[in-house]
């Protein structure tokens, strides 16, 4: 890639793309335990174990009712402890794969984050990993537009805004194929799908619209720069 700025752009989505997913739940678990311990003397141990069952058992989305149930714990205390895990700041640690892919990148392209959820702990997750510094645009898609978030195309187009691109001229990395690869190639971005924990082989799970498919993000640079700069086609 050349040293000098283009006018071109990288965006990434944030969760289980830059980091993984998992260390926003083990935090905000994390929390959850602490509370039920100091509050209502249950081992943060204990309760740690009872979230993480019933998000293996299938109860995901629902953790906190099942540790309720399963330590005889009030009902009503529920509601208050998801909030406590969506208020909490979060303890996250940005891989230093994507620290140096996005130190990589940046010379020689603009770098955007577009993410899904809430603005407000999405906001929390880029402060506590530290990404805003390394790129040159962060941009939560609820807050754009009537606030669907992707694959509606009101925040890709606003993150291309503020980048400056064009949107032929920006490739979109994300591992939901609906909401992230979908939703940029509507608006006319290249796209490159992240499939983690996938063999090489399960490529064909990617959305048809995808230019390419990887299983490492260690292959963004070389594929953005041929999808961007030398007419690649689909490159999976």
């Amino acid at each position: 890639m050349t040293d000098s700025p283009r006018l071109a752009a990288v965006v990434f989505d944030l969760d289980d793309t830059l980091y993984p997913y998992r260390q926003f739940v083990s935090s905000g678990f994390r929390a959850v335990a602490a509370e039920v311990e100091r509050e209502h003397g249950v081992p943060s141990a204990l309760a740690l174990r009872a979230l993480w069952r019933a998000r293996v058992a299938g109860d995901r989305g629902r953790e906190v009712q099942y540790l309720c149930r399963a330590l005889d714990l009030p009902a009503i205390l529920a509601p208050t402890l998801v909030n406590l895990v969506r208020e909490h700041m979060p303890t996250l640690r940005l891989p230093e794969r994507s620290r140096r892919l996005l130190q990589r990148l940046r010379p020689s392209w603009r770098l955007g984050i577009l993410t899904n959820g809430s603005p407000t702990i999405q906001a929390r997750k880029v402060a506590a990993l530290g990404v805003a510094s390394l790129v040159d645009a962060v941009v939560f898609a609820s807050a754009c537009g009537d606030g669907r978030g992707k694959p509606a195309g009101d925040g890709f187009h606003a993150v291309l805004e503020r980048l400056n691109t064009p949107a032929g001229s920006a490739v979109f990395v994300g591992d939901d194929g609906p909401a992230d690869i979908e939703g940029a190639a509507g608006v006319g971005m290249r796209t490159i799908h992240l499939l983690r924990g996938q063999r090489r082989a399960d490529a064909q799970a990617s959305p048809a619209c995808s230019d390419a498919a990887v299983t490492t993000l260690l292959k963004v640079p070389e594929i953005a720069e041929r999808l961007v700069f030398k007419g690649g086609a689909h490159v999976v």
